[in-house]
């Protein structure tokens, strides 16, 4: 009769234990499921915040002398940080067939995954050394060194050189306020005879 309680208790106890486990299966189950979600809740976010890396490059205007093609799918531009190797679009490609070697030339370009120069559009200047001095109209961005000032243009933001009768004129200017200025260029360089701010 002993055996039969003993044997019943250890039955009993087996069961409340085997209960036990089976309990605390679907906890863990549910502790996992909850980590997978957070798992992956995690690559969401950082798959949302890498996408930005993904933007089209900036567009960067230059100015400078072209040399010539150096093959059907490459130019040459002489810029204010030597020559430059630039790859060729379509719209480019047709661009490039107006233009002659030593042309002082504005350009667009942009650097794309390759760390290439991709050339987005070109166009010859109208001032050359030969010719009449330009006459423009920008803003007035502010001097980068003694001898460098920068305007806004419709070409965008560009670097000038101060003729030393013109360094006295800078000096006079405000930033931010519209200024008609004379320029020649000499190479890559645009170097500005006379500005002044307008009224």
């Amino acid at each position: 009769m002993k055996k039969v309680s003993i044997l019943a208790l250890l039955s009993v106890c087996l069961l409340a234990l085997a209960a036990c486990g089976t309990i605390e299966q679907p906890d863990r189950a549910e502790e996992n499921n909850e980590k997978t979600e957070n798992v992956n809740e995690d690559e969401e976010t950082n798959g949302t915040e890498t996408a930005p890396a993904s933007d089209e490059p900036s567009i960067i205007n230059d100015l400078g002398i072209f040399v010539g093609q150096a093959d059907p799918h490459t130019v040459e531009i002489e810029t204010n940080e030597g020559p430059k190797a630039f790859q060729l679009t379509e719209k480019s490609t047709e661009q490039i067939e107006q233009l002659q070697p030593n042309d002082s030339v504005k350009f667009q370009y942009i650097v794309n995954e390759h760390k290439q120069n991709v050339l987005q559009s070109i166009e010859k200047m109208q001032g050359t050394e030969s010719e009449e001095d330009s006459a423009e109209t920008g803003v007035y961005n502010g001097q980068q060194d003694p001898h460098t000032i920068e305007i806004e243009t419709e070409d965008g933001p560009t670097a000038f050189q101060l003729s030393d009768d013109v360094k006295k004129q800078v000096e006079s200017l405000e930033i931010g306020k519209k200024v008609t200025f004379t320029y020649r260029i000499e190479g890559p360089q645009l170097i500005i005879e006379n500005i002044k701010q307008k009224e």
